[in-house]
């Protein structure tokens, strides 16, 4: 939650999302990513008390996504005008996905 959840609030605070509204969704965001970390340990633990094979999928989208959305955001940043706009959306959408529970079921990455 420190590496992926409280760093790239930080980040993005002080790239500028330190507005009201951008406030709300980094607190939305570590939200939704301890949730999911939350969320994922208790299933995991109930799933291997009632299974004894493997798991072939993980479900959902893991918080370390932010490693690979952050920089992407940086690199396309000079040519972007509106890139605390793009910024703003690309955290809420992170969020979305971690804790969307219809989302659990369309994703699946492999380990």
């Amino acid at each position: 939650i420190v590496c992926f959840g409280i760093l790239p609030i930080i980040i993005c605070y002080k790239i500028g999302m330190n507005h009201i509204y951008s406030m709300v969704i980094l607190i939305l965001y570590g939200l939704a990513g301890l949730i999911r970390l939350a969320y994922f340990n208790v299933m995991e633990e109930k799933r291997q008390n009632g299974e004894t094979d493997g798991r072939k999928y993980y479900q959902g989208l893991p918080i370390t996504s932010m490693a690979m959305a952050l920089p992407i955001l940086f690199v396309v940043s000079s040519t972007l005008e509106i890139f605390l706009l793009v910024a703003i959306v690309a955290v809420a959408v992170l969020a979305i996905l971690f804790v969307g529970r219809g989302w659990w079921r369309m994703i699946h990455i492999r380990r």
